[in-house]
């Protein structure tokens, strides 16, 4: 008997049943190279709507399946894994939602959900919102229903999610208490600017700056004027999820926020204003001029990195003088300088506190 081919198998059962397989940007590199498309949850939803395939493998987690169901009726969806969920989701439990919407049915409370939600508590709300566009959803709820705030207040140390409050409440100030809790644990606070901070890319984990670039998102706040962000990115073959993003970021590169606003106004580039999230993660990306990044790689060429608006260096250089497995988090020295190390970016948000306070 031949010996059994996984891949080989996963792409048999894919023809036979006109299939298209989904992998959300967190999956693992070989789980991600079989898919046909990456992304967030939402977008590889629509993705789905744009293809004649019978069959929908999303390999994500409950709310993400049953998200890019609602989008697609008539496809038979499948969720690899069944236990796959997301602390999230379970935070919201539908059933009690439900008996809490019933039991003040006379407040006629206007339901706003978080799309990481279960398709229980969609059925039960008003709207359904992302991180952007909530504020502007919220905002334009109507004046005569009362907006209830559910909000917990989570981290996950060790992979377990812990929740540390719980808040209830109409007013503002609910959602005032929760931030004040959530800065307290979700925030890293550095008590000055960082001069040079160093940034280590799990190679599994981390294969395009599409993902890698969380090391500028979450750092970003934490770093001086006119410091530097060093990425040690063994893993990064490539800028962008998919073909498209990678073809955009090549093209218009993380050069700040000026400069892809310009070119995002010209009437040439409609390639770029028909992906608005590519255009924002562009602007995200950059150091705005601010404090520069450094990518260093081994897998793509430094001058493809320079090509993109990065500084470029070889990562065995790098990592032969900043030893990811010798540094510890937090502040180190080397060579007499001050170091401020990051082993997984996807973990934190980094902020200044003087900056912070002030």
């Amino acid at each position: 008997m031949a010996p059994f081919d996984l891949k080989e198998e996963i792409l048999r059962l894919k023809e036979e049943r006109n299939a298209i397989i989904l992998a959300h940007s967190y999956q693992t590199g070989d789980i991600q190279d079989m898919a046909d498309y990456v992304g967030d949850s939402l977008g590889l939803a629509y993705k789905a709507q744009n293809t004649d395939c019978d069959v929908i493998a999303f390999c994500g987690v409950h709310f993400m399946a049953e998200t890019a169901k609602i989008l697609n009726p008539d496809k038979t969806v499948i969720l690899p894994d069944a236990d796959a969920g997301c602390s999230l989701e379970a935070s919201c439990d539908a059933g009690e939602l439900e008996a809490f919407l019933k039991e003040n049915a006379h407040k006629n409370y206007y339901v706003v959900a978080y799309v990481n939600c279960s398709i229980g508590v969609k059925a039960l709300a008003d709207v359904i919102v992302t991180s952007g566009n909530a504020v502007k959803i919220v905002s334009q709820a109507p004046e005569d229903r009362p907006i209830l705030f559910v909000l917990t207040v989570c981290t996950a140390p060790e992979g377990e999610s812990v929740m540390h409050g719980l808040f209830i409440g109409e007013g503002r100030s609910c959602l005032t208490e929760a931030v004040k809790l959530a800065q307290e644990k979700n925030i890293d606070f550095v008590e000055h600017g960082i001069k040079r901070c160093v940034v280590y890319l799990d190679p599994m984990e981390f294969k395009t700056t599409w993902l890698g670039n969380k090391a500028v998102y979450r750092t970003r706040m934490a770093i001086a004027d006119g410091g530097e962000l060093i990425i040690l990115a063994p893993g990064v073959t490539k800028f962008g999820e998919d073909a498209q993003c990678d073809k955009l970021i090549r093209k218009y590169g993380y050069r700040g926020r000026l400069h892809t606003l310009e070119a995002f106004n010209k009437p040439e580039n409609s390639d770029l204003r028909e992906s608005m999230g590519a255009a924002a993660h562009l602007i995200h990306g950059s150091g705005d001029g601010r404090f520069s990044i450094t990518y260093a790689v081994k897998d793509i060429s430094q001058a493809e990195i320079e090509s993109a608006g990065f500084q470029s260096a070889s990562y065995d250089e790098m990592a032969k003088k900043y030893d990811p497995a010798k540094l510890h988090y937090g502040y180190n020295t080397v060579d007499g300088e001050e170091v401020y190390f990051i082993p997984n970016p996807a973990l934190g948000l980094w902020m200044n506190r003087e900056k912070f306070e002030t």
